[in-house]
């Protein structure tokens, strides 16, 4: 954590997507709902095992229903 601190530095932010792709859908069998995890967790543990904050920003969602 103190290297992945060092690298951003006291004024950095660090955008990655809260989500690999749009949720399984129902009905999905267990292999696909597992590979989701498996893609979701590495990007979701990244503000716990750095000891930062996590925000989430849906500007995709905002952007659509401005749009709809």
């Amino acid at each position: 954590a103190n290297a992945f601190l060092q690298l951003l530095g006291d004024d950095a932010v660090l955008a990655v997507p809260s989500a690999p792709g749009p949720p399984p859908l129902i009905g999905s069998s267990p292999e696909e709902i597992s590979a989701m995890r498996s893609q979701l967790l590495p990007l979701t543990c990244i503000a716990g095992l750095a000891g930062l904050p996590q925000v989430r920003w849906q500007q995709l969602y905002l952007m659509l229903c401005c749009w709809a």
